[in-house]
């Protein structure tokens, strides 16, 4: 793998960025509280972008990473409550739609 080449990938823990020069971070799927849109028109087909969204920030993966759609293949399993069919919304969108919120985790309860 090329040095400058990012692949995505996950697994039971959370999702992976391995950087291609020894450097991997994983986010972890129950740090994640939200997940976000977006389509960009910068080329054509337009690019899709995932914003994980986490307490200290968030995370962009876009559909031109290596691995992409085997993360979004397995987003369903590991978010509770994420629409089986989520990413069908998500193809459908234009650049020009706004930045959409697919999921958040609800925040635990008290008793």
């Amino acid at each position: 793998m090329a040095a400058d080449m990012i692949r995505v990938y996950s697994d039971e823990q959370g999702v992976w960025w391995d950087f291609g020069n020894g450097h991997r971070c994983c986010h972890e799927w129950n740090a994640i509280v939200g997940l976000a849109a977006s389509k960009m028109d910068a080329a054509t087909p337009p690019i899709t972008i995932l914003e994980l969204i986490f307490e200290w920030g968030h995370a962009d993966l876009n559909d031109s990473i290596l691995g992409f759609a085997e993360v979004v293949a397995k987003m369903s399993r590991h978010l509770p409550s994420l629409a089986t069919d989520w990413f069908q919304t998500i193809e459908r969108m234009a650049p020009e739609d706004p930045t959409i919120t697919v999921w958040h985790r609800d925040p635990p309860t008290t008793n």
